[in-house]
């Protein structure tokens, strides 16, 4: 592809049978969607090369257009309130910017009518392109961005860096704030500390921008007290060296800060919804038991694992004592809960001595090994929960563990719930229908106008009516009673 810029000022494009990558740096597929868009305008070419075309070794002239898209596309990034404004953006291109990008022509066909005012007729093309590109997008327009190219996420933002300090055993993390200035060769994100920010708003005398740049952190501070005293004393603009618990905490802020517009880059053992922690795992009927049916005896053990590698009873020892937080172990980095940890080993432990008394039923086993039933934990403050039939634990995870997963009831809009047991299985709509995909929940957890309560009788069911309505109206004289029927009906 050969680009020249007309006396007019237009810019002309042209593709030829024999243009390979060697000859402009574009492969096929790219070159094709380039030529399309530059039928479409100079302001989508431009838009498309600064966005897209970022990891690619250009020929000079097109290098030079794609600089000049890549610089609208870093301010566009830089606006705090992006997605509230999508095509009604205003992005300015100070002098000095024009200036730079004008003084940056290389040699090409009619680059000597590149100046400052050529600039600004094609910083309004980007404008108008942009617009038409964001109203036919449904979705955010970071999403927008996103497919371009992944860098565009951090581009204008301020970055949280949390990383090992390991020449520091009682700070042995380490804390830095940075901006991300633009996308550079080869699409890599160039970073800055933060305090850059406060010195070059200074120098240029561009308080404005500043203030864009940290709007995400102040709202990230609105929702962390220990973030804003950061702020505030202005610690956050420097490296910092940090204890264990302080990590920790950081760690834990992560979802927050992100929420606000923040970019947060961590150690890559971290994931936040399944961080390295040391677990109790318990095992049931690894021996062959003497009988064989549901009253067949098991053997039950337990101990505590940090994934499949079994932790020594000195190592054990050493997390109960310790605080919990972080702790290193075995030469990684693990979140502990210590308190919670001592109480799931108190508890198997008593399932065990139990278990070694008197024996442990395969039935027994597998109600342990499915979870917990509903419990006092399960009030309507405490964290969200739920049960799951067999069938569902198979359909949805047929060959996965399904407790610890998690489920939303009541549509996109209902809280995540997390499964902490399975039940048998139910035909809901009759003994002669399969086995439905049952959800169930604390009723304390889910407060609706009215219930159903299931009897199970031997004898004939009206003649326990009397008697169920006054064990219901002992609990609350005030409930209505109503749509009495057997199961046959």
């Amino acid at each position: 592809m050969r680009v020249a810029i007309l006396p007019s000022g237009a810019l002309l494009a042209d593709t030829a049978p024999g243009d390979d990558e060697a000859s402009d740096g574009l492969s096929v597929a790219a070159r094709a969607r380039v030529a399309r868009a530059f039928g479409r305008g100079p302001g989508h070419a431009l838009l498309d090369l600064g966005a897209t075309e970022l990891d690619a070794a250009l020929a000079p002239p097109l290098a030079f257009l794609r600089d000049l898209g890549r610089a609208f596309v870093t301010r566009l990034c830089a606006l705090p309130d992006l997605e509230e404004r999508r095509e009604r953006v205003d992005i300015d291109c100070p002098p000095d910017e024009r200036a730079r990008l004008a003084g940056a022509v290389p040699p090409m066909d009619g680059g000597e009518y590149v100046d400052t005012d050529w600039v600004a007729a094609r910083w309004a093309d980007l404008h108008r392109a942009f617009a038409d590109e964001i109203r036919a997008h449904r979705g955010p327009v970071a999403e927008w961005l996103r497919a371009r190219h992944p860098s565009w996420h951090a581009v204008g933002k301020v970055c949280l860096h949390l990383a090992e300090n390991r020449g520091d055993e009682e700070h042995p993390f380490a804390f830095l704030a940075t901006y991300a200035v633009r996308a550079g060769a080869g699409g890599k994100v160039q970073h800055r500390p933060l305090a850059r920010a406060l010195e070059e708003s200074s120098a240029r005398g561009d308080r404005q921008a500043l203030l864009h740049l940290l709007v995400p952190l102040q709202r990230a501070a609105e929702q962390s007290p220990w973030l804003a005293e950061l702020v505030d004393s202005g610690a956050v603009y420097q490296a910092m060296a940090w204890t264990p618990a302080e990590a920790h905490r950081f760690l834990h802020a992560i979802p927050a800060f992100e929420a606000a517009g923040l970019v947060v880059r961590v150690p890559d053992w971290w994931r936040a919804r399944r961080p390295p922690r040391p677990e109790v795992a318990v095992r049931v009927g690894e021996k062959k038991p003497s009988a064989v049916g549901m009253d067949a005896l098991l053997d039950f053990s337990v101990a505590v694992a940090l994934g499949d590698e079994k932790l020594t009873a000195a190592e054990v020892r050493q997390l109960l004592v310790s605080s919990g937080g972080l702790v290193r172990l075995r030469g990684q980095w693990v979140e502990l809960d210590s308190e919670r940890l001592r109480e799931v080993l108190a508890h198997w432990e008593r399932v065990r001595r139990e278990a070694e008394e008197g024996g442990l039923s395969f039935l027994e086993g597998m109600r342990l090994l499915a979870g917990r039933e509903f419990d006092d934990r399960d009030g309507p403050t405490a964290p969200f929960v739920a049960l799951i039939s067999e069938s569902t634990a198979r359909s949805i995870w047929p060959n996965e563990d399904p407790i610890g997963k998690r489920v939303r009831m009541g549509g996109t809009d209902g809280p995540p719930r997390t499964i902490v047991g399975i039940t048998g299985n139910v035909s809901h709509y009759g003994l002669d229908t399969p086995p439905d995909l049952q959800t169930y929940v604390p009723e304390a957890q889910w407060t609706s106008s009215d219930m159903q309560l299931v009897v199970r009788s031997s004898v004939e069911p009206r003649a326990l009516l009397e008697a169920v309505r006054n064990e219901v109206w002992a609990v609350d004289k005030d409930l209505p009673i109503y749509r009495v029927a057997t199961m046959n009906q």
